[in-house]
């Protein structure tokens, strides 16, 4: 659960404010990069000009690191470390976060991705899949995807569809910054503008 966002940050015109309950998926609207500059906000990989975030409980801009145990972040500009395989990735950040490798295998078989693929080696689609299901495997309660579809083909989107509903389901907050998320899927969405430069 994402208790309070009450975020300003430039180059964001107005301050953002919300509060976004479990089983909730909100779609951001607007300029790109203001989809963006939220979500690495929300993740706390950017720091605000003024507000306050609460996730789970945690005051993430004073507990940034406690914060993140409750989030997982998707983005295609994040990069994928290159000697592992997809199988060795997964497990890695499984066991991370306390869970289970089945939570690996799992997610490897949802996205449909080669087990023994080395990360470098793989196309651009196929990298994208693996930063979607690194998300599922962590079982983090919010989710924060950024530009989630950029890559994908429609398999891979279907993929993405299909379990952001059923993560819904189990009350995961998700938050999308991307114009293709479909409408049914989306309860509310956040519309932001950008300062011109």
């Amino acid at each position: 659960m994402i208790d309070a966002v009450e975020l300003m940050r430039r180059p964001l015109a107005s301050p953002v404010s919300a509060r976004i309950a479990p089983g909730e998926i909100v779609s951001v609207a607007g300029p790109a990069t203001a989809g963006s500059i939220l979500l690495r906000l929300l993740a706390t990989l950017l720091r605000p000009d003024s507000g306050r975030l609460t996730i789970a409980g945690v005051d993430a801009l004073a507990d940034p690191l406690e914060a993140r145990r409750h989030l997982a972040y998707v983005s295609p500009d994040v990069p994928l470390p290159e000697g592992l395989t997809v199988r060795e990735y997964l497990e890695f950040l499984a066991r991370a976060r306390g869970r289970d490798a089945s939570a690996a295998a799992v997610a490897l078989d949802r996205f449909e991705l080669p087990r023994h693929g080395l990360l470098r080696r793989l196309r651009a689609p196929i990298q994208q899949r693996v930063r979607v299901a690194a998300a599922a495997a962590c079982g983090a309660s919010v989710l924060l995807l950024d530009s989630p579809t950029r890559h994908l083909d429609e398999r891979g989107r279907a993929s993405l569809l299909e379990w952001m509903l059923a993560e819904r389901t189990m009350g995961r907050v998700i938050v999308v910054s991307d114009a293709w998320t479909p409408a049914d899927a989306a309860a509310r969405t956040i519309r932001l503008t950008e300062v011109a430069a």
